[in-house]
This record gives C-alpha cells, sequence and structure tokens, in this order.
C-alpha cells in the first residue's frame, strides 16, 4: 500500500487520510501539474531574445528537463490519491479535467502507435513512497 508524508513528518497510508485531507493532496498536485505545464509552454514559446534575457541558452535547457520531470513524478504520485477517492465515490473528474485540460480521447494523428515512455524511465516510486 502506498503512503502519504504529512506536514508534520508522519508517515500514513493514502488509505486512511480523510476524505478532505485527501481531495486537498490531489488539488495540490493538480495545481502543482498546471503550474508546471503551463511554465513549460511559456519555456518553450519565449523568443531567442527572451530566452537570452532569462538565461536559458537553448530550447532543450536544464529547466525544461526538470519541469518534465516533475510534471511527471507528480502524474504518477497523483494518481494513487485518486484512486483511492474514485474508492470512496469522491468527485475528481474536474479537477483532472481544468489540469491536464481535456475532457475526451484525444485525436488519431496518425496510423502508428505511439511511442510511450517505460515506467522504468521513471522509476522514482517504490512501493513505501507516496
Amino acid at each position: 500500500m502506498k503512503t502519504h508524508h504529512t506536514s508534520s513528518k508522519g508517515t500514513i497510508l493514502i488509505a486512511q487520510m480523510d476524505d478532505n485531507h485527501l481531495m486537498n493532496t490531489i488539488k495540490l498536485h493538480a495545481s502543482k501539474i498546471e503550474n508546471g505545464l503551463t511554465s513549460l509552454d511559456k519555456l518553450v514559446n519565449l523568443k531567442p531574445s527572451e530566452k537570452i534575457l532569462y538565461g536559458i541558452n537553448n530550447s532543450d535547457t536544464e529547466l525544461e528537463k526538470n519541469i518534465a520531470s516533475d510534471i511527471h513524478i507528480r502524474t504518477q504520485a497523483l494518481q494513487y490519491y485518486v484512486f483511492e477517492a474514485c474508492l470512496r465515490g469522491l468527485e475528481v473528474t474536474e479537477i483532472l479535467q481544468e489540469t491536464f485540460n481535456r475532457d475526451k480521447a484525444l485525436p488519431m494523428l496518425n496510423t502508428e502507435s505511439p511511442k510511450l515512455l517505460c515506467d522504468d524511465d521513471f522509476d522514482v516510486f517504490n512501493e513505501n513512497e507516496d
């Protein structure tokens, strides 16, 4: 079972969190993901002069990689909280739709299978972490 680290440095099972704490944690992760996606979009859309002004040397910066990694880590963590919320019948659909800016399947752009990142590429969780 997955655990949650509290702000008071304690550890509890996600399944032991009260509904309010669980929903606030989901909202926190969703907000951080949304902020990361917005920041990533802004970085990618910067003009070359703005990149120089802000000290960003090229289009594939370490900052972009760090933001993308943080988004992935938070998305991975979010799934355990969302699963628990769904088991309890708590409504999380609107939060997730706002965070990921979609409410339907993505359109098919080609007939090739999409290349998915393997979880081994981001193996940052183990059974005892949140």
